[in-house]
């Protein structure tokens, strides 16, 4: 089967690891071709590092319906620039199906608006939510195409697809995925903390949000500066705007970082105290290391995090509540492992990459 993804964004993250993963769980059956807004991307670089994998580019940014916690306000200037692209990148798009594709996977609903160009030239559309919802006009606008012109819509949680409530016969939950194998990192910690510059005898709590306030990085900041034990170094990958950053010894910054699994094994504990409700990789990607995981409470995750069972869970954005939390899980390392060794049991029974394959390879050849 001849099988086009169309990707949103250029930069590497979560989304184009899972993209990554869709591209190597379709590849051996598959004729798969992703679509960026630009070739030469980072997201562009780490594809072509997959045998047998093809890109194309509509060499413009994306047009998307930014309907998502922690996107623009929908009454602002970047959601109207967002929308307005959608004309130039649907011209576009349409150029790249005329190599006549079979199915056209839309891989976030912000693109949920190539669904009837889609259609309109013959091609089976499937759009994989990989958002959160919003109450705001945007979603429901994503909503009510998706609803018109998509066959099938994949979720990577049952709550979202709960959530949601759209009308497409074909509903289906498609996890994001683990490859366990790369989590075999060959190193022990502390070849893995001289590799990041970390402090081995230190109890390396790491976050994976750079200074996205979504994310939660104010409210681990604040949690940081009340927790006297200089024992604990926060760990901070991502980009952070350097009059973000604080300059104290117990702070490291990694900056943007393409080796995850080596930067797991170097730590002991991942926080993930985002300020609404979103999506959370991070936590099983965290289980595949073994590492427990300190998180903010919301239904959006409950089946990712059990409070007490593979990690811990807090009241969002109170900072006092975080530093507690990460005072306990220090203070007692062998509840810290029990919780590590569930979060991996977790990821492995929901997230590894032959079932999910599986999944998403009886749904595409159905």
């Amino acid at each position: 089967m001849k099988i086009l993804i169309v990707h949103h964004c250029d930069s590497w993250g979560g989304a184009g690891v899972s993209l990554r993963d869709v591209c190597r769980m379709l590849l051996p059956t598959h004729d798969v071709t992703v679509c960026l807004p630009h070739l030469n991307s980072e997201v562009d670089g780490e594809l072509k590092k997959i045998d047998g994998i093809k890109t194309v580019s509509i060499e413009a940014d994306m047009g998307m319906i930014s309907a998502y916690n922690g996107g623009p306000k929908f009454i602002s200037r970047t959601f109207a620039k967002s929308l307005i692209r959608i004309r130039d990148s649907r011209r576009r798009l349409e150029n790249i199906l005329k190599d006549k594709y079979d199915l056209v996977i839309l891989n976030s609903i912000t693109l949920s608006w190539a669904a009837k160009t889609v259609k309109k030239n013959g091609a089976r559309a499937i759009v994989y939510v990989r958002e959160t919802k919003v109450k705001n006009p945007g979603f429901y606008l994503c909503k009510h195409l998706i609803n018109k012109y998509c066959d099938d819509v994949l979720f990577i949680s049952d709550f979202d697809r709960k959530s949601m409530s759209f009308r497409v016969k074909n509903q289906l939950v498609v996890r994001d995925c683990l490859d366990f194998d790369l989590y075999e990192v060959g190193i022990d910690r502390a070849e893995a903390c001289d590799k990041f510059g970390l402090d081995g005898d230190k109890f390396n709590l790491l976050y994976v949000g750079g200074d996205d306030e979504l994310k939660g990085y104010s409210v681990l900041i604040s949690a940081i500066k009340n927790i006297a034990a200089p024992e604990i170094q926060l760990v901070v990958a991502g980009g952070v705007h350097p009059e973000k950053k604080i300059y104290a010894e117990n702070v490291k910054y990694v900056g943007k970082v393409f080796d995850m699994p080596t930067l797991y094994h170097a730590c002991d504990a991942l926080v993930f105290p985002s300020t609404k409700g979103h999506q959370a990789r991070p936590v099983f990607e965290a289980g595949a290391a073994g590492l427990p995981v300190i998180i903010s409470d919301f239904p959006e995750t409950e089946d990712a995090v059990m409070d007490g069972v593979n990690g811990l869970v807090f009241e969002p954005c109170n900072a006092t509540a975080l530093a507690n939390k990460i005072n306990e899980l220090y203070l007692s390392v062998d509840f810290a492992k029990q919780l590590g060794a569930k979060n991996r049991e977790n990821a492995q029974a929901k997230h590894d990459f032959s079932k999910v394959q599986t999944n998403l390879l009886s749904i595409v050849e159905s």
